[in-house]
């Protein structure tokens, strides 16, 4: 039996992603996982746990690739930020973008956010 197998047979694992499924993958979850992926740090395997399982006792890792992990509230707050709010999808990276344009920063050309705009 190989690791892969002993990992799943785990009551609170739900699949075991090798990095080649992932790369390979065409799924979301892959999809989600190959955007974690980094070679010099991952590792060889991804564990995905059953939706119920929380690694932490605060309910949210925000490491997991299910909905409710992957939501995070986000607030700017200050005499420079225009009130209202937005439904639109931000990315972690959006934020340096965003608080770059709020204080008047130049923004280096290789950064993958974009500024978010409030409706």
């Amino acid at each position: 039996m190989g690791i892969e197998s002993l990992l799943e047979n785990q009551p609170y694992v739900k699949q075991v992603w090798t990095v080649e499924e992932t790369m390979g993958g065409d799924g979301e979850i892959a999809g989600l996982y190959r955007n974690s992926y980094v070679e010099e740090k991952s590792g060889d395997l991804f564990l995905q746990f059953h939706p119920s399982c929380f690694l932490t006792s605060s309910g949210a890792s925000h490491g997991t690739p299910y909905e409710f992990d992957r939501n995070i509230p986000l607030v700017f707050y200050g005499r420079a930020i225009k009130p209202g709010m937005t439904d639109a999808i931000a990315h972690s990276v959006d934020i340096a973008t965003t608080l770059a344009d709020i204080l008047r920063v130049s923004v280096p050309a290789n950064v993958d956010g974009r500024r978010l705009v409030l409706d």
